[in-house]
């Protein structure tokens, strides 16, 4: 990748394991990146995966090392208390890394296949979390009500920059109307989509 003009590689991860990478020469068309969640999702939810908190010293280890990072809200639970504790995390990700490194933050609220529910159910009991007035999407999945994640979405996108004005945030798998309504981003098409992280290109 390090010798590409049109493309870059995206290499997500949950884990705090990065050794192979720090071996190699850092490029920017490489992105190490970082599936994080609130504090309290990643305890109760995230079992098996490295700590919020050492994912993110891991993404300040990348980017000393050379590399720049992203960071991956999705999905975004939205349980009473939501804000502060997913605050806490975008407050801690700036805290701990340079933010002139970050290549893009996306946002993701939860969504999921009908029969997820059952599967989930049948194997660890009730989730509450997935009875909380999800809709049919256009696309078949199970979603909060627009205007509940358009909240979702400005809020979160409002404490991150706060952090950082420049900050490149997008949302996965969301509308146009989303996008507007939430960023104030026009986002009709893949292709605005991807000029639109092509900016944060070095």
């Amino acid at each position: 990748m390090r010798d590409q003009r049109n493309a870059s590689l995206e290499i997500k991860t949950k884990t705090d394991f990065i050794d192979p990478l720090l071996a190699l020469e850092p490029t920017d068309r490489v992105i190490v990146s970082f599936s994080v969640n609130s504090p309290q999702i990643s305890r109760s939810e995230e079992r098996r995966a490295a700590p919020l908190l050492r994912r993110i010293e891991t993404a300040a280890k990348a980017q000393r090392h050379g590399y720049r990072v992203g960071f991956h809200f999705d999905p975004i639970i939205h349980m009473p208390g939501w804000e502060e504790d997913y605050f806490d995390t975008v407050d801690r990700i700036f805290r701990m890394t340079d933010a002139t490194r970050i290549a893009w933050i996306s946002l993701g609220v939860l969504r999921f296949v009908p029969s997820l529910k059952e599967v989930t159910r049948d194997r660890f009991g009730p989730i509450p979390y997935f009875h909380d007035g999800f809709l049919r999407g256009l696309d078949g999945k199970s979603r909060l009500p627009v205007e509940r994640r358009i909240n979702v979405y400005r809020k979160m996108a409002e404490r991150i920059r706060l952090h950082s004005p420049d900050a490149r945030v997008y949302l996965c798998m969301e509308s146009p109307h989303v996008w507007q309504a939430s960023l104030g981003l026009t986002m009709n098409s893949d292709e605005d989509l991807i000029a639109y992280l092509d900016e944060a290109a070095p």
